[in-house]
């Protein structure tokens, strides 16, 4: 394992595995006053997406290969507030999890040799 990999497993999926629990268990009503934190996070994720260079060098001094992994993250954002507004919380719980275990395929396909 690269020493990328190592941490993109420990802190990003970490922080999102610990996101996801929580928001596994918030009430109803706590889920709606999420929505206005999760619809700035949508704004920044397009704005992050649609502002992105080739040449763009990420948080670990490396090119940015992982910018479309922005719009899958922004997508599964919006899914939750349509999910909350519509009041399918159950639904909406489970987004955080499909996000990471999108997340580790990915980042699993992008460095493996079978491409």
């Amino acid at each position: 394992m690269t020493d990328l990999q190592t941490k993109f497993f420990t802190t990003c999926v970490a922080a999102r595995g610990v996101v996801a629990i929580v928001i596994s268990m918030l009430s109803d009503k706590q889920m709606k006053m999420l929505t206005p934190i999760v619809v700035f996070l949508i704004i920044f994720g397009l704005y992050k997406y649609s502002t992105h260079t080739p040449e763009q060098v990420g948080a670990h001094n490396q090119l940015v290969w992982w910018n479309i992994s922005r719009l899958i993250h922004t997508i599964m954002l919006i899914i939750f507030v349509y999910l909350v507004v519509y009041e399918k919380f159950n639904y909406a719980k489970m987004i955080p999890f499909l996000d990471i275990s999108i997340g580790i395929a990915a980042v699993s396909y992008h460095y493996s040799s079978y491409k």
